[in-house]
């Protein structure tokens, strides 16, 4: 399964139209199914995108993501779909300024939680919206929670208690990642920032975290990037792993030596470690926190950007992203095998991405935050199933 947008069939040299696109793809790259929103040039909306997508109890799916009319305003947008690709319903939700959808969890009563952000009710910058809607997407409860950033989510996971954790980054002119827990109505656990120590209050460096992993006795390993210089290269936009606790306080961390992988997505593997995808590498990691095998997919001609990543029952990786060459953007699927010598294609595209490590010595604070009431309105949005045909492109395999 993938989930985002294209122009593909919108394309228009005068205006920005985006069509959300939920797309399923067999074993052999092939297309299944899809599901493109909006149907229609003459709709009322030219600016329609997901930014991720979970397998529901019911075996259908929940995307989320954004919808704008391209007026200064969005609202966050949410996609249930049935097993077959069947359109459930969709809604909108959100106020009179750029509110954003980033990932949802499914809760045990069949509800979901949604991360988002909101510029709709505060008077300037960016907030943390977490909102509940029941299984037909009807509101429960909403707040928004900010410091005097602009704070916006990059992930959200379940927590055994039935609670969630929410992971992203907070920005002024510089980057601070924080993780944010809550329990099962939203009400604030612990919310903390973490950074490199003695670099608190230096503009040039930014941290940020992309994915967490909750492991079943309620420690999270994140996916996310720093921003100090170091190594030989004394280049930033490191890849940077840390393991927390239940309370958020610091029990590991690593740094990757590999220049500008900034980490995308972080998936638990079988072994009982993780599979790290960043935008143009993908990082095999043991369970203590040490990269086993690295691999950049690029050369001179096409670059490749990996955004998710799930096991496939052979123990190998099926990842999704873009493909661009030439100033053109595809959609890519790439299927990968489960060990270093088959996690590489052999088309001229995988080169050996370096597996040094660097020391991260970061700390962490409690946030200064404000938690704000907010009011969203709900929209249900109708569709209208088309005809559309995507071509296939075999790459190489």
């Amino acid at each position: 399964m993938a989930a985002g947008y294209t122009q593909l069939f919108t394309y228009n040299p005068d205006h920005d139209y985006y069509e959300a696109l939920i797309m399923k793809i067999n074993s052999f790259g092939e297309v299944v199914w899809k599901v493109l929103f909006p149907p229609d040039l003459n709709a009322d909306t030219n600016l329609c995108g997901l930014n991720s997508l979970i397998r529901t109890k019911d075996g259908g799916y929940l995307a989320v993501g954004f919808i704008s009319k391209g007026n200064g305003q969005s609202k966050v947008l949410l996609m249930k779909i049935e097993r077959a690709g069947m359109v459930k319903w969709i809604k909108s939700y959100g106020g009179n300024s750029l509110d954003s959808g980033y990932q949802a969890i499914e809760n045990n009563d069949g509800g979901f939680t949604v991360a988002a952000s909101t510029s709709s009710f505060q008077s300037q910058g960016t907030d943390i919206w977490i909102f509940k809607v029941n299984s037909y997407g009807d509101m429960i409860w909403q707040r928004a929670l900010g410091t005097a950033m602009a704070d916006e989510p990059s992930s959200i996971q379940a927590t055994p208690d039935g609670g969630s954790i929410v992971v992203g980054s907070s920005w002024n002119g510089y980057g601070r990642a924080f993780a944010l827990r809550l329990n099962g109505n939203g009400t604030v656990k612990w919310y903390k920032t973490y950074f490199e120590a003695g670099y608190f209050n230096d503009h040039s460096y930014d941290s940020e975290f992309n994915s967490v992993v909750c492991e079943p006795n309620g420690t999270f390993i994140i996916a996310g990037k720093s921003g100090v210089a170091c190594c030989d290269d004394q280049s930033n936009n490191k890849p940077w792993l840390l393991k927390l606790n239940s309370s958020g306080d610091l029990i590991w961390q690593r740094g990757i030596n590999s220049e500008f992988s900034i980490p995308t997505d972080l998936i638990k593997t079988r072994d009982g470690g993780y599979f790290m995808t960043a935008y143009n590498a993908v990082y095999k990691i043991d369970a203590a926190g040490f990269t086993q095998w690295g691999r950049i997919y690029s050369n001179s001609n096409v670059g490749i950007g990996a955004v998710a990543v799930s096991q496939k029952n052979d123990g190998g990786y099926l990842l999704v992203g873009e493909l661009w060459s030439s100033d053109k953007y595809y959609l890519l699927a790439m299927s990968l095998g489960p060990g270093a010598g088959t996690g590489s294609l052999n088309c001229g595209l995988a080169q050996g991405a370096s597996v040094g490590s660097w020391v991260p010595v970061a700390t962490f604070k409690p946030a200064n935050y404000k938690i704000r009431q907010t009011k969203a309105t709900v929209h249900r949005l109708t569709y209208t199933p088309y005809a559309r045909s995507f071509t296939v492109r075999k790459i190489c395999g």
